[in-house]
């Protein structure tokens, strides 16, 4: 194939090929001149001559052909290749993968050619959301303001010198403070050596005067949330005497992936600046006291529309993965005990973990241990968990004499050994109790054989004095 390094390109074959063709050099000589071999050069004349007009006037003749071999007799069938890729597309599976289906002999690196070949060895790119631009109609109506942060330099860098040894560090910045207005683009710099408060309050004096020179009354003015605009009293003081609005850039990368999408219609009244609608607010209803006594109301239930979820216990949403499927069939049948499996929020929405041990637990567990210590008795840890209650829940029905099938009901295991490996010590301690009494079983029973054998053996002795 055709490198950087090449000696003969088309345009140098087809000055090869002239040389024999029409100045009628030998195939020695033209091959000495292109710097080629002899072999090289018949090859390139032998197609010149074989090719038709058209590939002579297009140099198709004269270009790189792929070394692919015409025949691949051990390639995969057609249709063998079709079942791969439709099954591919259908499941999403990985080529390992497919080489373990029963009716895929193939090892996994041919299945990759083959996924290679049909165009989907690689998964199809996800459609690009739709782009949110905006406008405002007039000049002035809203300026944007950021700074752009540039490295100095004390000499050329490797890009003109190819050395990289040779760095200045320590030269320093410089900051390009900026404001562009939405509608005309007209805008104003300065480079200063800072972005402080002072100098960043200074600048935007200058650059609305310099507006106000050109016809520009600004109205609003957008900034991101860095410290010299959000904590800036003489920025906030100079935008309040000159009665413009500050809106600052929501701090999400939503946001910061639209702020550069340029412009092109006017925002929506109800949104904010034209780029996502205003979320509306529910007030909460007033929070009354947590306590564990309070009567349980059940929540909506979380996978009522099946979507799958991909929450985590560390994260702020609710665990809906953690119920199976047996468990959905259950709530959705009416069964499962009573009412209150679920802790609501005041908006009748699940509470997670956190929410539920600060909101609840906690603060359950404290009005509690003060009770128990006006009552000069023991108190409860601090580090108490729901799962701790329900192990004391279900030593407590051991301790009563409740047997296996109804713990396992009562506590939702569907396998014993769940229940037999996790409260193994409760059970030890019901199989010693267990043995202990059928010990004691065992010592009354041996008494009362060797009492019999005691008296059987005084009423023989009697009846043999008598006779």
């Amino acid at each position: 194939m055709q490198h950087a390094n090449a000696p003969l390109t088309p345009n140098g074959r087809l000055r090869m090929v002239l040389l024999v063709e029409r100045d009628g050099l030998t195939f020695e000589a033209a091959a000495a001149a292109s710097n080629v071999a002899r072999s090289t050069c018949w090859e390139w004349v032998k197609r010149w001559r074989q090719a038709s007009d058209e590939d002579r006037r297009t140099l198709a003749c004269l270009e790189d052909r792929p070394s692919r071999p015409h025949t691949s007799p051990n390639q995969v069938a057609a249709d063998e290749a079709a079942r791969i890729c439709e099954r591919r597309e259908r499941t999403g599976w990985s080529p390992r993968r497919l080489a373990d289906e029963p009716d895929i002999t193939r090892p996994h690196s041919t299945i990759h050619q083959v996924l290679r070949r049909g165009g989907c060895s690689r998964r199809p790119r996800p459609e690009r959301p739709a782009i949110v631009r905006y406008e405002w109609p007039c000049p002035g109506q809203l300026l944007h303001m950021d700074v752009k942060k540039l490295g100095c330099f004390e000499e050329p860098g490797h890009a003109l010198t190819a050395d990289r040894s040779r760095r200045s560090r320590g030269a320093g910045w410089e900051y390009v403070h900026s404001i562009v207005d939405d509608c005309s683009r007209l805008a104003y710099s300065e480079i200063h050596p800072d972005e402080q408060a002072v100098t960043v309050a200074a600048f935007t004096r200058r650059a609305l005067d310099w507006l106000l020179e050109q016809g520009v009354v600004c109205e609003r003015l957008m900034t991101d949330n860095a410290f010299s605009y959000t904590r800036n009293g003489s920025l906030s003081e100079l935008l309040r005497r000159r009665a413009i609005r500050q809106i600052r850039t929501r701090p999400s990368p939503l946001h910061a992936a639209h702020q550069w999408q340029g412009r092109a219609l006017p925002p929506d009244p109800d949104a904010r600046v034209g780029l996502r609608a205003r979320i509306r607010l529910i007030r909460r209803p007033p929070r009354g006291p947590a306590t564990l006594d309070q009567s349980l109301q059940r929540a909506p239930h979380p996978l009522s529309a099946r979507q799958p979820h991909t929450a985590t216990a560390r994260s702020g949403r609710h665990r809906a993965r953690q119920l199976a499927e047996w468990q959905l069939q259950e709530h959705d049948a009416g069964r499962g005990g009573s009412e209150d499996w679920v802790f609501p929020s005041e908006s009748g929405t699940p509470l997670n973990a956190d929410n539920l041990r600060n909101r609840v637990l906690r603060p359950a567990v404290k009005r509690a241990n003060g009770q128990l210590e006006e009552a000069d008795l023991p108190t409860i840890p601090e580090g108490l968990t729901l799962h701790d209650l329900r192990r004391s829940c279900c030593s407590l029905l051991f301790a009563s004499g409740a047997q296996l099938p109804e713990v396992m009901e009562r506590m939702r295991h569907r396998d014993e050994r769940m229940t037999l490996r996790v409260y193994a010590k409760v059970m030890q301690s019901r199989a010693a109790e267990v043995d202990a009494a059928l010990d004691t079983l065992l010592k009354s029973n041996k008494l009362a054989t060797k009492s019999a054998a005691r008296t059987l053996g005084e009423d023989t002795e009697t009846a043999q004095s008598r006779s």
